[in-house]
């Protein structure tokens, strides 16, 4: 469908919601409802929601609970994570789909989201964070802008919400600060494989179709 070819976009990203992300905005929202209740319920920090579909590599790859790699990304760890997540997904994947169409815009998200969760399985299979859940939809987001930054290069956003930079020269920016933060992990809680994972799950997947 050669979808990264170059596009014309609007300033700062899109503001019209397409039917996609319409729908991933909705499940990510009714999902978080109900995975903070559970949690708050059992009065735990890691609520029975994450710990039955979070991604756990120890679990996910040697116990075969393959549905980890899918429902990690519908989970998230607290109301600034979500909300990060679903500005980034209502900025640049409406203007994604809008070019592309749903089927083939919903199939990249989780195409990023399967790459980010076998990137970071890969490199967390062994060690301490081999059964400690990694939740979120952010390797998937990251997808979505290299896909952003692929089809619209000339496009100004907004990084943090303040610095105005085109969006060829964001996609890099954030690539390589995902990079050095690998390299320079202090045990944030981060999951940078995953966010370099969906990104370089989405390059692959652009440059084959």
């Amino acid at each position: 469908m050669r979808s990264y070819r170059t596009m014309n976009a609007g300033p700062f990203g899109g503001m019209g919601m397409t039917p996609g992300v319409k729908a991933l905005l909705i499940a990510n929202v009714a999902v978080f409802i109900v995975q903070t209740f559970m949690r708050d319920y059992v009065g735990r920090q890691v609520g029975p929601i994450t710990e039955a579909f979070g991604f756990i590599p120890g679990r996910a790859i040697f116990g075969l609970e393959i549905w980890r790699f899918v429902t990690y990304m519908f989970l998230h760890g607290g109301f600034g994570h979500i909300l990060f997540n679903m500005i980034g997904l209502w900025m640049f994947g409406a203007q994604i789909e809008a070019g592309w169409g749903r089927g083939p815009f919903l199939l990249y998200y989780l195409v990023c989201g399967l790459g980010g969760a076998v990137t970071y399985g890969l490199f967390n299979v062994f060690g301490m964070e081999a059964f400690t859940p990694m939740i979120g939809a952010s390797g998937a987001i990251y997808g979505i802008l290299l896909a952003y930054g692929m089809m619209f290069p000339e496009a100004v956003i907004l990084i943090g919400l303040i610095l105005p930079m085109k969006a060829k020269y964001a996609v890099v920016l954030f690539g390589l600060i995902e990079l050095l933060s690998t390299i320079a992990d202090n045990g944030s809680g981060v999951a940078h494989w995953a966010h370099l994972g969906g990104m370089g799950a989405g390059f692959i997947f652009l440059r084959l179709t």
